[in-house]
Formats: structure tokens, C-alpha cells, sequence
């Protein structure tokens, strides 16, 4: 390495932030909300995925807060600890909607919320308020390594940055076709699952009513950064578009003959439905055949076999659409021993309902 190329302590020196900026491609560029703090922050993590990928032990990302909901560089704790949730509710939403788990209930296994969990890793920078975050630790102390578990996150940010850089967004508000463009931002949201919906609904409407612009940035070690930047009257738009999903859920007690065994995308059984128990919600029928992912802690899907008979209970999402079909979501939440089935109850179920609320909340 050139001796003159080495900073004080050793290692390459920046180069000047202009020469950053000239040196990007027209796919690379920086939004134009960035200001010179942001650019200083990404020269540097540029400068490292090129000359010191040893360097960078993980992926990180910022979210950049201003507009007339920010003085200064203040921010009230209530407003940021509310969006911080609100936004972690959404990256976990959606990375498991990219791993096949779209109910908007139940609970999702514990290596998926850890693959998708953020720490605040800065504090708040000078910049509007600027909140870095990185991959959560491990319970044992330890960064997130696992290569799956970095795939995940960065295709969950990727997902986020496409959803938000759609035309249907980033638009004029005001438009011949703003229906035309809500409908199609809101059938992709559609598509993810509801409990995708009902997390950007959650986040785009903090955003809205506390009237806080934001700048999303994310760097994966290996990919090309993302970028994206809204306003909080983009986001009373992205709000409006998702105020037609509607999502009702219940549980239901199912028996029912394997026609098909899947695993990918996820671990699915295809049903020819024998029987169906509801619960006390008004909730119509399963379909004849009917398709049911089944979560690895709830049974392993190499012990069934095509033409078994096999019963449990299920949690069932219907989504419904403005001109589309209600879209049904179902979830095996537990496998029910030969026999059982016929004990089921609508009150049972009610209480399998009543748990599944709490646990949401």
C-alpha cells in the first residue's frame, strides 16, 4: 500500500467529499435532501466497503427526522420513540412477509425476530435529527453474523426502499391518475400480507401526524446502498392508500386430507377441507381446498405425508380489497392429537382468539 495514500493512524486518507460526489454513477447518487453531515457520513462508509471491507463488521442504516415536527435538532422523545417502533414493526413485518409469514397474528419465531431486530447504535447527529442503527446483538453479546440472517435484513431494506421510491409515492399529489397510483401502491402492500398493511399504516401515519419528514439510508457490506427520502405529506398519501385494505381475523378449527406438501417459499400443505369448526366471529368458510403454512415450531412438515388426515387449530386472515377478491391467509397454531378435534368449541376458540389479541398487544 502507498505510504502517502496512509492516514496518521495507518489507514487510507477520505477523499474530499466532492470528489465523493463526482466519482458516483447516476445509479449511486445521493437523494438531494442530504445535507453536508449525511454526505461526510456516507463518503466514509463508501470509502470503507471499497479500500477496508475488513473493516466493516456489519450492515447499518440512519433515518433522518426533520420537517416542522423537528426544532432544530430536537425532536420530543415521545414522537422518536413512537416512530422507532412503529419502524421496527415494519422491518420485522417485512421480513417475514419475504420469508412466507404473512398473517397479520400469531407469533413469529424468535430467529426471525432477532434476524430483522435494530439497536440505535449513535446518538442523535448534527443534521436535523439523525438516529444511526445497526443490527441488534445477539442475546450472547455477539453481532449478527449469520450469513441467512444478513440476506434477510437487506432484502428487508431493499423491499422497503422499492416500496417507497414507487411512482405512486414519490409523485405529485395531485394527479389525473392519483387513484390509478394509490390502488397499485396499495395492492403491492396488499400482496405482502396484512400484517405488512397494518405496520405501514402504523408508520406512515406517526410520520403524518407529527409532521416529520424522513431520510432512510441503509449500507449492506456487499450490496449498494439504499436511499430514499419522504415527506410527512408523502406519507399522509401513503396513508390515504392503504385506508381501503381491510383485514379481519379469527381462528378456526380444521380437519382435513394432505393433497400437496410444499416448502417453498415456505412450509405450505395444500387441504382438501373435511370439516371446519369457527369460532363465535362471523367468519365464512374456508374454501374447499385450502393452502396452510405451517411454522417450524408448530410441527415439522417432513412428518406428514400426502393423504393424511390431519386436524389443528388455524389462524385465519381475510384481506379484503376494493375489486379484488377477500385474499385468505392461514396459518396452522397448533397440531391437534387424533381424536381431539371433535372437542373443539366455539367458546375454545374464542379463548385461542383472546390469547392471540394479548400477545399482539
Amino acid at each position: 500500500m502507498d505510504s502517502n495514500n496512509l492516514g496518521e493512524r495507518g489507514r487510507r486518507t477520505l477523499p474530499d467529499p466532492l470528489e465523493f460526489l463526482e466519482s458516483l454513477d447516476e445509479s449511486e447518487k445521493l437523494p438531494p435532501h442530504f445535507t453536508i453531515s449525511d454526505i461526510v457520513r456516507e463518503n466514509r462508509a463508501f470509502h470503507q466497503r471499497t479500500h477496508m471491507p475488513e473493516a466493516v463488521e456489519t450492515s447499518s442504516g440512519s433515518l433522518r427526522l426533520s420537517g416542522s415536527g423537528v426544532s432544530g435538532h430536537t425532536i420530543p422523545l415521545s414522537t422518536a420513540g413512537s416512530i422507532l417502533q412503529t419502524f421496527q414493526t415494519l422491518i420485522t413485518s417485512l421480513g417475514a412477509s419475504l420469508e412466507g409469514k404473512k398473517t397479520a397474528r400469531g407469533k413469529l419465531p424468535d430467529s426471525l425476530v432477532q434476524s430483522t431486530r435494530l439497536a440505535l447504535s449513535a446518538s442523535p447527529q448534527p443534521g436535523s435529527v439523525v438516529l444511526s442503527f445497526s443490527p441488534a446483538e445477539a442475546e450472547d453479546g455477539a453481532l449478527l453474523k449469520d450469513s441467512a440472517a444478513e440476506d434477510l435484513i437487506h432484502r428487508t431494506f431493499k423491499e422497503l426502499g422499492d416500496l417507497l421510491e414507487m411512482d405512486e409515492v414519490t409523485g405529485e399529489a395531485q394527479t389525473e391518475t392519483s387513484d390509478m397510483q394509490k390502488e397499485k401502491f396499495a395492492e403491492r402492500i396488499y400482496n405482502l400480507g396484512p400484517r405488512v398493511a397494518r405496520a405501514m399504516t402504523d408508520f406512515a401515519r406517526d410520520l403524518a401526524t407529527n409532521n416529520v419528514d424522513m431520510g432512510l439510508s441503509w449500507s449492506h457490506t456487499d450490496h449498494r446502498p439504499t436511499y430514499v427520502g419522504l415527506t410527512a405529506e408523502r406519507f399522509t398519501r401513503v396513508q390515504e392508500a392503504l385506508e381501503d385494505i381491510r383485514v379481519r381475523s379469527s381462528v378456526t378449527g380444521i380437519r382435513a386430507v394432505i393433497q400437496k406438501i410444499s416448502t417453498v417459499p415456505t412450509d405450505q400443505l395444500e387441504l382438501r377441507l373435511e370439516e371446519q369448526i369457527k369460532s363465535n366471529k362471523d367468519l365464512e368458510d374456508l374454501p374447499t381446498v385450502v393452502t396452510v403454512s405451517v411454522p417450524d415450531d408448530v410441527a415439522d412438515i417432513t412428518a406428514f405425508r400426502v393423504r393424511d388426515e390431519v386436524a389443528f387449530i388455524a389462524i385465519v386472515d381475510s384481506t379484503a380489497f376494493p375489486g379484488r377478491t377477500p385474499k385468505l391467509s392461514v396459518e396452522a397454531y397448533e397440531i391437534l392429537e387424533p381424536g381431539s378435534f371433535q372437542c373443539l368449541t366455539p367458546e375454545f376458540l374464542d379463548k385461542v382468539e383472546e390469547h392471540l389479541e394479548n400477545q399482539q398487544a
